[in-house]
């Protein structure tokens, strides 16, 4: 039986910095509502991402982690 992992990020909504939980070396893509990209970068395992710089708004996040593509919706105060 295969068990999959637990992956998520944290806190959402969130202001500086967003924790991802559950992912080793991962490239991460973020988006906004309109689909530009706005952040592109890669984290290594127990890496912050830090959202400083992103307007205020909801955003989605693209994890790729070892061929495999993960997405999650976050809101930046």
């Amino acid at each position: 039986m295969h068990k999959t992992k637990d992956r998520s990020i944290y806190p959402n909504p969130a202001t500086d910095k967003i924790n991802l939980y559950g992912y080793g070396s991962s490239i991460v893509t973020i988006k906004n509502m309109s689909g530009e990209t706005v952040l592109s970068t890669t984290l290594q395992e127990g890496e912050s991402l830090n959202i400083n710089d992103l307007v205020p708004g909801y955003y989605i996040m693209i994890v790729e982690e070892n061929e495999t593509v993960f997405t999650h919706q976050f809101i930046k105060k």
